[in-house]
């Protein structure tokens, strides 16, 4: 059984929530490595991908969402007010940012195919 697939033990650690109707429950496995949790506030309600989906060509069912996710879903809620009477150029500047924040995801993500450790919990050397 490949790491992505094997069953970890995994601990809630809840953190401080970062608003006074928001509340984030983040969970790891082994102590150190992210998998799963969940992430409230007014209006939404975000399940977080639980653990390892392994590598490009060889991934496992996405079964929560990825950060990449609910920036895109932001975007396309910026871009919609765009559409509307509502444009204006600081809506531009919040949606120029998140797709510079999904570009950086990217590059991560062909980085770590490139290193070999794209879904896998290497570092490959880096300080943690």
């Amino acid at each position: 059984m490949s790491a992505a697939t094997k069953p970890a033990k995994r601990q809630r650690v809840a953190d401080r929530p970062p608003g006074p109707y928001n509340f984030a429950s983040h969970h790891f496995v082994e102590g150190i490595n992210p998998s799963g949790g969940n992430t409230f506030g007014t209006g939404f309600a975000i399940g977080w991908q639980r653990g390892l989906r392994g590598n490009i060509g060889d991934r496992l069912p996405q079964d929560g969402a990825i950060v990449e996710d609910v920036i895109s879903a932001a975007k396309e809620r910026l871009e919609y007010f765009q559409r509307t009477r509502f444009h204006c150029q600081e809506t531009a500047e919040a949606i120029f940012h998140l797709e510079r924040a999904l570009d950086a995801l990217a590059e991560r993500t062909e980085r770590r195919t490139e290193e070999g450790t794209e879904g896998t919990f290497d570092l490959k050397g880096r300080v943690s």
